[in-house]
């Protein structure tokens, strides 16, 4: 009878050896198909993020570089001015005078990095560096175009209410550039005198100071999108 109780547990405990080994087993490939779901996840984020960044980097050493050459114009329009003396008059060329009114916002493309932030899973991305760079990312681009809105919105409330009447307008906003029209070929050449005035001489300056301002605020941007360019780039090459 005790060999037989002996039998008994020794299968009973066999048994219970068996089952509870085939539930490790079971959480373990389940944990393992979870990192592997998990690290085809991220590659996959990581790629498209990267292709988003590369598009925004791009974009972003245009925009600057178009910033920076209207604060060129527009300082150029004060410094003759300046030299010429208010009454006098001076020639001014075409993208001179278009750039006292032309304005415009970096289109930054952040469909993927919304969409993740989104969805919950910013901290599924394992590198620390890339989630805190991706997180701070959209305040980032929100201070730039604040820069770009600031300058916008001088232009429409007061260079264009301040030049009414001083007869720069009228081929200015023939020079104007935005989407879906260019100007006419040879506008940039095209030469126009205007009379020097004050509003002119200040409103030029003060354009200038928000257009660099804009550029600046823009190739910060781009130095972060490079940041963070780098950072994807060497979590996708040790991948």
């Amino acid at each position: 009878m005790t060999r037989a109780n002996d039998i008994a547990w020794r299968r009973f405990l066999i048994e219970a050896g068996v089952i509870v080994a085939s539930i490790l087993l079971a959480f373990g490939i389940d944990a393992w198909w979870e990192d592997r779901q998990t690290y085809h996840w991220q590659i996959s984020q990581l790629t498209e993020l990267r292709n988003e960044f590369v598009e925004n980097q791009e974009q972003l050493s245009s925009i600057a570089e178009n910033h920076d050459a209207i604060a060129s114009y527009v300082q150029a329009i004060a410094e003759k001015g300046n030299l010429q003396g208010v009454g006098e008059k001076v020639t001014l060329n075409g993208n001179e005078l278009s750039a006292l009114i032309t304005w415009r916002t970096s289109d930054i493309t952040t469909g993927s990095l919304d969409t993740l932030l989104a969805s919950g899973r910013l901290s599924d991305i394992q590198n620390g560096d890339i989630r805190r760079a991706l997180a701070a990312w959209p305040t980032r681009v929100s201070d730039a175009q604040e820069d770009e809105s600031l300058a916008r919105d001088f232009i429409e409330s007061i260079v264009v209410p301040g030049l009414l009447g001083d007869g720069v307008l009228t081929p200015a906003y023939r020079g104007r550039r935005y989407p879906g029209r260019q100007p006419q070929a040879g506008f940039d050449k095209q030469t126009h005198t205007v009379e020097v005035t004050t509003e002119l001489i200040e409103l030029a300056t003060i354009r200038s100071v928000h257009s660099s301002m804009a550029g600046g605020s823009i190739r910060s941007l781009e130095l972060e999108a490079r940041r963070v360019l780098e950072l994807l780039d060497a979590e996708l090459g040790r991948r």
